[in-house]
């Protein structure tokens, strides 16, 4: 799924100061939006199903490694908040990864399809 933005692009070049820093600073609370969307939505994802080659693809081509950290950290919070029970946690520290590529070369070589 492919979100627009809407209305217009902003023309930087036009802006005032107040208007960009205010650019800037919209840009860091939506940055900060993204991630906290980021740390249940992952997680929730593979609880109900989701296979992690997809949601690693989804975040942007995460390597294994990113991505086992990340869903690690992200199912200790959960726990901690009570938002996931104990058999949940060990589901998504155990969640398969085994198409999840496991360094950055090997995603450009299945980004570009260069094999060697």
């Amino acid at each position: 799924m492919t979100v627009e933005p809407q209305g217009q692009r902003l023309s930087m070049p036009t802006m005032g100061k107040e208007q960009l820093l205010a650019v800037i600073e919209h840009g860091r609370d939506a940055e900060r939006r993204i991630r906290h969307d980021r740390a249940q939505a992952v997680p929730f994802a593979l609880l109900q199903g989701a296979e992690a080659t997809d949601v690693a693809r989804a975040l942007g081509n995460w390597t294994r490694g990113e991505f086992k950290f990340a869903v690690g950290r992200w199912a200790q919070d959960l726990r901690r908040q009570g938002l996931i029970a104990p058999a949940e946690l060990e589901a998504l520290l155990t969640v398969d990864t085994t198409g999840v590529p496991d360094d950055t070369i090997t995603t450009l070589r299945q980004q570009t399809g260069i094999d060697r």
